[in-house]
């Protein structure tokens, strides 16, 4: 069983966007990386962070 890796990245125009779209909502926004665990060989996968 091989486990596979991989960083999620955020991009900058995405980012630009929910910050502007939060200044206009009057909130404040946080951003946490994560990663993708990916069984290979099945159709298992893990999204981390899933929850706040």
């Amino acid at each position: 069983m091989k486990v596979e890796v991989k960083e999620l990245k955020i991009s900058n125009e995405l980012q630009k966007k929910i910050d502007m779209i939060c200044r206009f909502a009057g909130v404040s926004s946080a951003f946490s990386s994560g990663c993708v665990k990916n069984v290979k060989g099945t159709n298992i996968a893990y999204v981390k962070p899933h929850i706040k």
